[in-house]
């Protein structure tokens, strides 16, 4: 009975030290087939302008996926209803075809570090708008999308 309640605390302490997301929402690719017209959209509600935050997309794919690269474009639309827009290129693969996240026999999720120690400039809305940018109209075998924003430690 002590081992067993030894052996709770323990587990309660590593899970409460696990670093909570400020934020994290996934998006479901409609049959793993991202088409242009389908541009996921992520809105996040910031109030504190003084913390800093580090923003992570993870990629779900299929290792049928036919690129090494995934090319897409990201619109930030900030609370004063300015945007930005940036287009990325997003190594899914080495160049010897090994996939570079972590992957089973059908599936890989990539996680990529897309802004670090980052503050949220006003108070209120901002929508992250992901789009495809591949030459293909249709591209297959990516089945969602997660953005994930995390509170830096100890940051004001």
């Amino acid at each position: 009975m002590r081992f067993i309640l030894i052996l709770s605390f323990c587990a309660l302490l590593f899970s409460s030290c696990e670093e909570q997301a400020f934020y994290e929402n996934t998006v479901i690719i409609p049959e793993s087939n991202w088409s242009y017209s389908f541009k996921p959209a992520f809105k996040v509600v910031a109030q504190d302008t003084s913390q800093n935050f580090d923003l992570f997309l993870n990629i779900d794919h299929n290792t049928s996926f036919s690129f090494q690269n995934l090319y897409i474009n990201i619109t930030t639309e900030f609370p004063n209803s300015e945007s930005k827009e940036e287009r990325l290129s997003i190594d899914l693969a080495e160049q010897i075809g090994k996939w570079v996240g972590d992957c089973n026999a059908e599936k890989c999720k990539t996680k990529v570090y897309l802004l670090e120690n980052f503050k949220f400039s006003d108070p209120g809305q901002y929508t992250f708008t992901m789009e495809q940018f591949s030459r293909q109209e249709n591209l297959k075998d990516i089945n969602s999308l997660q953005l994930q924003i995390y509170s830096k430690k100890g940051s004001s």
